[in-house]
């Protein structure tokens, strides 16, 4: 019982102190306004007048543009003859013109042209032989180039290169003795070929004995392209390898 007594005593105390504090603020905000407003200078009615109600007065108007003298133009008759007429005439004048009354030209000590008429009118169009035409100069003749000159012996081409013009390939007879001694290897041989491509010289260089001789026989069978050194075939040595491989 306690207890609700004191919570409606309270309860019923809240309403009062608030309309109490609001009171003494809103009672501090307006003096603090009308002490601003007294504290203010005060505007005579004049010019409080002249400010809310007479208009802005205009911009100023721009500056006149500066003069500028002007210096009248004067005409000057040049020919008295050639004016503009002033109305469209009824008949045109023709004018001819007399070529005997014209003076003849003072050509002082005028010699005249080369190819004209010794004494001839000088007035009068040209009758003298025409100037003759000189023709251009011929043209150098062409240099001919020298035959280049064979060489004086066979030149040195490498095998690889070489054996790309090989046109006819004898292979070798497999000897039957190297057959039986199962022996293998490669035959090296120098060889010189004539322009027409045939084999003219083989030098043995390397191989083994029993293989040297087929080697040869087929080698000296084979046929080779021309080897050209300009226009002209030329002989070449070079080395020739065959192979014998037992299957």
């Amino acid at each position: 019982m306690f207890e609700r007594s004191l919570a409606t005593t309270t309860g019923g105390r809240r309403p009062l102190s608030f309309l109490i504090s609001f009171g003494s603020q809103t009672l501090v905000i307006a003096a603090a306004v009308a002490l601003s407003i007294a504290s203010a200078p005060a505007l005579p009615m004049a010019e409080w007048t002249r400010v809310m109600l007479t208009p802005p007065a205009p911009p100023p108007a721009p500056p006149p543009p500066p003069s500028v003298q002007t210096t009248p133009v004067r005409t000057t008759a040049v020919f008295d003859d050639f004016r503009q007429p002033t109305e469209i005439p009824e008949t045109v004048a023709v004018i001819v013109e007399d070529l005997d009354a014209v003076p003849p030209m003072d050509l002082g000590n005028y010699v005249g042209v080369e190819g004209g008429v010794k004494g001839g009118d000088r007035n009068s169009t040209f009758t003298g032989p025409l100037p003759t035409r000189v023709a251009p100069p011929p043209p150098p003749e062409p240099k001919v180039q020298p035959k280049p000159e064979p060489p004086s012996g066979p030149i040195r081409i490498s095998s690889t290169i070489q054996a790309a013009k090989l046109i006819r390939r004898i292979e070798p007879n497999y000897p039957r003795l190297a057959v039986q001694a199962r022996i293998e290897g490669t035959v090296r041989l120098h060889a010189v070929i004539s322009p027409e491509g045939s084999i003219e010289k083989l030098k043995v260089l390397s191989g083994h004995p029993l293989l040297v001789s087929a080697a040869v026989q087929a080698v000296k069978q084979w046929r080779y392209r021309p080897t050209m050194l300009g226009q002209v075939a030329v002989p070449v040595e070079t080395q020739v390898d065959v192979i014998f491989k037992l299957r």
